[in-house]
């Protein structure tokens, strides 16, 4: 018998090792209270949700994604000065890191805080304006909404800003490439929120998310077509793989019989080659898919 702890978020790690006849074998009991607030625990989905919409725990989870790399990424707001703000009060929505700048006196005297962090931390705040839509949809913690999907959604709303997720018509979300019924229905939730949605507000208030800088979705020359990029090329392959994504491809990590063309530069994958050839699928260099791309060669 074994114990085991999620790691990492997501992987389970063996941490003990139990031997012998005499192990007391019994299923797992799942908690029914939250630990952070002391509220009823939901189960959704493979999800156990705290049903307290004002629980701190959720907030300073939230704020740590909204702080991500992918999100607004504002220096200064790291776990410890989010635990600090959060339990002395100063906020109590994710909206609230945009009114620290009015009580930046209070901020000076707290333990861990002092002139020039509290200084640096409010001027990285205003920095937030500068950042793309995308990552601006990110820090929104909408659920199953991470950066691939807030890029799409960045590129249906163009030429408009952060306020255009307010207007936009569940067809238009369900017609985004990646957005099924339940990532459309999460969005249209979060909308439909008045608490959620005042964030929406703020962010404007505070000229954040107001450019989108994202090139719209248009049929371009690989519409309908799926690729797996492999091996070594001429350029990282993320950039490939978004000027695919620009000329109306589709991109995914493995072969299957949805694949269009696998794309292979030096070195290639050889469990890629291998499910290429078992599923029939075209392989072509870098040159012919650039010259699909620009309309010079068609296949």
């Amino acid at each position: 018998m074994v114990k085991i702890e999620r790691s990492g978020e997501v992987i389970p790690k063996i941490t003990e090792v139990y031997f012998g006849d005499d192990c007391e074998i019994r299923e797992a009991e799942l908690p029914s209270l939250c630990p952070c607030c002391g509220h009823n625990l939901e189960k959704r989905g493979v999800d156990l949700v705290c049903t307290n919409q004002d629980c701190v725990g959720k907030l300073k989870v939230k704020l740590r994604l909204m702080n991500s790399r992918e999100a607004l990424e504002i220096v200064g707001l790291g776990e410890e000065t989010v635990e600090i703000l959060v339990d002395k009060g100063f906020i109590s929505t994710l909206g609230d890191i945009f009114s620290l700048k009015f009580h930046s006196k209070e901020l000076i005297e707290l333990d861990g805080m002092g002139e020039k962090s509290v200084s640096d931390l409010l001027s990285n705040i205003e920095s937030a304006a500068k950042k793309d839509l995308p990552s601006v949809i990110t820090s929104l913690c909408i659920k199953d909404v991470g950066p691939k999907i807030a890029k799409l959604i960045a590129q249906k709303l163009h030429p408009q800003g952060i306020m255009g997720l307010i207007l936009v018509p569940e067809e238009d979300l369900l017609s985004i490439d990646g957005v099924g019924p339940v990532i459309s229905k999460n969005i249209l939730s979060f909308i439909h929120s008045t608490e959620e949605c005042k964030l929406l507000y703020i962010y404007t208030y505070n000229g954040v998310g107001q450019i989108n800088t994202c090139k719209p979705i248009v049929c371009g020359a690989l519409n309908g077509k799926t690729f797996v990029v492999t091996g070594t090329l001429s350029k990282e392959r993320k950039l490939i793989e978004q000027d695919i994504v620009e000329a109306g491809g589709k991109v995914s990590s493995s072969c299957s019989s949805k694949t269009s063309y696998l794309v292979c530069g030096d070195n290639p994958g050889s469990s890629k080659v291998a499910s290429a050839e078992k599923h029939s699928i075209s392989m072509i260099d870098e040159q012919l898919l650039y010259e699909m791309i620009n309309n010079v060669h068609i296949i």
